[in-house]
């Protein structure tokens, strides 16, 4: 942490919180595509994905955004496709 007497402070790494969103929206897309698991619900999968890219552009290291950042939108394309399929609006291969 940064010393208050000296003026020389460093920001947080807030780049944990975008990979883990990240990762649990891709984990959570996967388990909505595959056909042995029981409908589960797509808007945990979008809601995660769109928390890791908002948590992309906080402070921190950029290996741990970029990559939490295309893992969010990964899950968010296909949790978002899945809530459009249900209504009727998007033909899905099943």
């Amino acid at each position: 942490m940064g010393d208050a007497a000296t003026g020389t402070a460093r920001s947080r790494d807030w780049s944990w919180l975008s990979l883990a969103a990240g990762l649990a929206s891709a984990v959570w897309a996967v388990l909505v595509l595959l056909p042995s698991v029981d409908a589960l619900p797509a808007w945990p999968a979008a809601s995660l994905g769109i928390i890791g890219l908002a948590c992309a552009g906080l402070p921190g290291r950029a290996l741990p955004r970029g990559v939490g950042a295309f893992l969010g939108f990964a899950g968010l394309l296909v949790g978002a496709a899945k809530i459009v399929a249900l209504w009727g609006l998007l033909e899905l291969l099943s």
